[in-house]
C-alpha cells in the first residue's frame, strides 16, 4: 500500500503520506475485535480492540487509546447486539460525528443494511466467513480509508 498525500488547492491525494500521518484504527466489537484489530495491524494500521462499546467512545472522548492527537482514520463496529444504537452514539457525538464508522457484520438483509446506513455508517462491509476473504477485505478498507482519505482534525483538541 502507498500511502498518498492531499495535493494543495486540488481536493485530490497524490504521492506519499506526510510521516506524521499514521494510520489509525479502533476496532469495537464483541465477536472477536481483537482478531479483527491483528489482521488490520498486519495490513500496517495501528489498531486498537475495544470489547466494550460504552468505553469505547468514552475513551475516544479522552483521547484513548491512541493519544489526544490522534484521532483514528476509521471505527470499525463488529458487534452483535446493538449495533445501531453504538453507530449512532459515535455519529450524534460532536466530538466523534465526523470519524468514519465502518460496520462489519455478516448480516447482509436489505432491512439490517439500511437500518446501519440510516443510523450515521460510512461503510458497511460483508464479515466473509472465510479467514483469507476478510483479510483480503480489510485490505481493501484500510487501502481506502488510509491511502487515500485523511483522517480529520484531532477530536480532543477542539474539547480542551
Amino acid at each position: 500500500m502507498m500511502p498518498l498525500r492531499r495535493s494543495p488547492g486540488l481536493g485530490i491525494l497524490e504521492g506519499p503520506m506526510p510521516p506524521e500521518i499514521t494510520c489509525r484504527m479502533l476496532v469495537v466489537g464483541d465477536e472477536e475485535p481483537e482478531h479483527v484489530a491483528q489482521l488490520l495491524n498486519g495490513c500496517g494500521v495501528e489498531a486498537r480492540a475495544a470489547r466494550d462499546p460504552d468505553h469505547a467512545l468514552s475513551d475516544l472522548l479522552h483521547g484513548a487509546p491512541f493519544g489526544p492527537q490522534a484521532p483514528p482514520n476509521a471505527i470499525v463496529v463488529n458487534v452483535r447486539h446493538d449495533r445501531e444504537l453504538l453507530v449512532r452514539a459515535f455519529k450524534q457525538n460532536p466530538a466523534t460525528s465526523r470519524l468514519p464508522v465502518v460496520v462489519l457484520s455478516s448480516d447482509t438483509s436489505d432491512a439490517h443494511r439500511l437500518s446501519m446506513y440510516e443510523a450515521g455508517a460510512s461503510l458497511f462491509l460483508t464479515k466473509p466467513a472465510e479467514p483469507e476473504r476478510l483479510e483480503r477485505a480489510l485490505r481493501r478498507l484500510v487501502d481506502f480509508w488510509c491511502g487515500f482519505v485523511l483522517p480529520p482534525p484531532s477530536i480532543v483538541a477542539r474539547e480542551a
